[in-house]
């Protein structure tokens, strides 16, 4: 690992798609899958872990994702108790959901803001990151049956 790069092995993925219910012409219902050498994963789970203690510095409170001793089911178990306080004591309320996928198109500025939270934190947890992150993903290549040789490469991350 020299001059900032991760050796060869690391950096191999086959991609493959495997297809979910309904309409398989549509591309929502097809689920990307990369299959990923151990020693990559072993790198990204320690600065995951070395970012998640950091989590609640990141994500507000009120989130039930991606924090340590919250679930998702923490939102179903709020609205039960929202719906049985409004019987109980006949209070109104009101609920909105959001489509999360339609949401998430145009958050391009939140999630910068919030990968430079998170990067700077990564600097200042054990000298793991900026550095770190340039190069976990780093040749992409699109196929349509068989594996290809690697082309170029592309920088993600902070």
């Amino acid at each position: 690992m020299e001059a900032g790069e991760l050796l060869l092995s690391c950096c191999w993925a086959v991609l493959t798609l495997l297809p979910k219910k309904g309409d398989l012409c549509s591309l929502k219902n097809w689920r990307p899958v990369a299959l990923i050498y151990m020693d990559y994963k072993i790198l990204s789970k320690g600065l995951s872990n070395r970012l998640n203690t950091q989590m609640v510095t990141l994500v507000h409170k009120g989130q039930s994702y991606c924090l340590p001793g919250h679930t998702i089911l923490d939102n179903l178990f709020d609205l039960w108790d929202m719906i049985d306080l409004s019987k109980h004591d006949e209070i109104g309320f009101g609920l909105v959901s959001l489509d999360l996928e339609k949401r998430l198109q145009g958050m391009g500025s939140p999630v910068l803001c919030w990968r430079e939270q998170a990067c700077a934190l990564l600097r200042g947890a054990g000298g793991m990151g900026l550095d770190w992150q340039l190069f976990l993903i780093r040749n992409e290549n699109l196929n349509t049956g068989g594996l290809t040789d690697f082309y170029g490469v592309m920088l993600r991350g902070c």
